[in-house]
C-alpha cells in the first residue's frame, strides 16, 4: 500500500488538507496511509524509518522550510513525489530543483480543498497508469505491461488482442467481460462491442462521425449503445487529468 503524509505548521489548515485528501482517495477507491506532521522534523525521521511515497509540504515554516525538508528527502531518495503548498507564487520558481509533482495554493479553507482534491485525483491517475498487469499469452509464458502502455483492447474470437503504444499486439485467452473487469478501475472505456480503449490513447473524438482517433492514427468506431458513457468518461477524464 502507498504511504503518503502532510507537513503544515497550522493544525487546523493540516486537519482540512488531511480530511480534504483522505475524501479524494476514497472517492477514488485508491489505497494510500496518510500521516499528517506539523513539524518536518517529525516528518523526516518517520520518512527515514520507511519513505513515503508522496509528501504535501507547505514551504514557508518557521522552523523547517517545505524546501529544506524537500532537500533532505531528495537526498535519501528521487522517487518520492513532492506537492508543495504555499500563498507565495514567487517560491514556486525556487522549487524546481526539488522536481515538485504539483503545487497548491494556500486560501480560503474551500479553495484549498478544492485545489487539493484536484491535485489527489492526478495523483491517482498518475500512479495507476504506472501499474502493471500481467498477461498470460499461453505456453507458459507471461507478460507484465503498464496500463499506460495499452492503447486499446480488440476482442477477436477467443482472444483479446492487446494493442501497445509500440505498435506491439498481445493475444490472451480471455472473454471481453473479463478484460473489462480488470480495466474498470482505470483510464479505459468500453467504446463498441469489440473494442476497449485507454482514455490517454485518444487524439480526438469525432461526434459527426461516432468515431475515436488514437495517437497512433488509428479510428475506432464508437457504437450508439456505448456512445453517451464514452462521452461521459471522456470528459470526466479531460478534468480530471488537465
Amino acid at each position: 500500500m502507498l504511504r503518503a503524509a502532510i507537513c503544515d505548521d497550522e493544525e487546523n489548515l493540516l486537519r482540512i488538507m488531511q480530511r480534504s485528501i483522505d475524501t479524494a482517495f476514497h472517492r477514488a477507491k485508491f489505497a494510500c496511509t496518510l500521516d499528517a506532521f506539523p513539524s518536518g522534523t517529525a516528518l523526516l525521521e518517520a520518512h527515514q524509518r520507511e519513505p513515503y511515497d508522496i509528501l504535501f509540504l507547505d514551504i514557508y515554516m518557521p522552523n523547517q522550510s517545505g524546501f529544506e525538508i524537500a532537500k533532505a528527502v531528495r537526498q535519501q531518495n528521487e522517487e518520492t513525489l513532492l506537492i508543495f503548498v504555499t500563498s507565495q507564487d514567487a517560491l514556486v520558481y525556487n522549487s524546481l530543483d526539488y522536481r515538485p509533482f504539483q503545487f497548491v495554493r494556500k486560501g480560503k479553507s474551500d479553495s484549498v480543498t478544492t485545489e487539493l482534491a484536484a491535485v489527489t485525483r492526478k495523483l491517482v491517475h498518475y500512479f495507476r497508469e504506472n501499474e502493471q498487469i500481467e498477461l498470460d499469452l499461453g505456453v507458459g509464458e507471461r507478460r507484465s505491461v503498464a496500463y499506460r502502455e495499452i492503447s486499446y483492447l480488440k476482442s477477436s474470437l477467443h482472444y483479446i488482442e492487446y494493442h501497445l503504444s509500440n505498435g506491439e499486439c498481445l493475444r490472451v485467452r480471455q472473454s471481453m467481460a473479463d478484460a473489462k473487469q480488470q480495466l474498470e478501475s482505470h483510464d479505459f472505456v468500453q467504446i463498441h462491442r469489440q473494442y476497449i480503449i485507454n482514455l490517454r490513447a485518444i487524439e480526438r473524438i469525432s461526434v459527426t462521425n461516432s468515431n475515436v482517433r488514437l495517437y497512433s492514427g488509428e479510428l475506432l468506431s464508437i457504437s450508439k449503445s456505448h456512445y453517451d458513457a464514452v462521452m461521459e468518461r471522456y470528459r470526466l477524464h479531460k478534468r480530471e487529468t488537465t
